[in-house]
């Protein structure tokens, strides 16, 4: 009698498919943790010109307290880079989801505002293409937005 999954030649699709699973997972998490450290280190450098921008401010007469406001929002700022570029993609999914059941709201809250910031950026960018498309108006010259 031959088990199910099996076709008698040696290939069993219950274990083609978890090697797929596998496979697709360790994918997934290779590109989470790559994704994940470019990204603490793009907002690591941003803390850093977040620390510039202070320094030249108080230059510039401001006062040492926009710097000292700017190196504190730097301070943050570095810490979350930090954190993204050392954590591996289960403990950032983990923490995520921690965050989500503790603090529901504040996630919500975190969506809406990256939905808004990505609904202008996409309009920002189809207004200014070079090719007319996207532009505001019609072909009759009146404007759709």
């Amino acid at each position: 009698m031959m088990e199910s999954g099996s076709s008698g030649n040696g290939f069993d699709a219950g274990q083609a498919i978890d090697r797929g699973r596998k496979v697709g997972k360790e994918l997934i998490n290779r590109q989470v943790d790559q994704r994940s450290t470019q990204i603490g280190q793009q907002v690591s450098q941003t803390a850093q010109t977040i620390r510039d921008v202070g320094s030249d401010l108080e230059k510039r007469g401001q006062g040492k307290y926009v710097r000292e406001i700017a190196d504190a929002v730097a301070k943050y700022v570095a810490n979350v880079g930090s954190y993204l570029e050392g954590s591996d993609p289960t403990k950032l999914g983990h923490d995520f989801e921690t965050l989500a059941r503790r603090q529901p709201v504040l996630v919500g809250a975190m969506a809406l505002v990256g939905g808004f910031v990505a609904s202008r950026i996409l309009r920002v960018s189809t207004t200014s293409r070079p090719d007319g498309f996207g532009g505001g108006s019609s072909a009759t010259g009146a404007s759709t937005s």
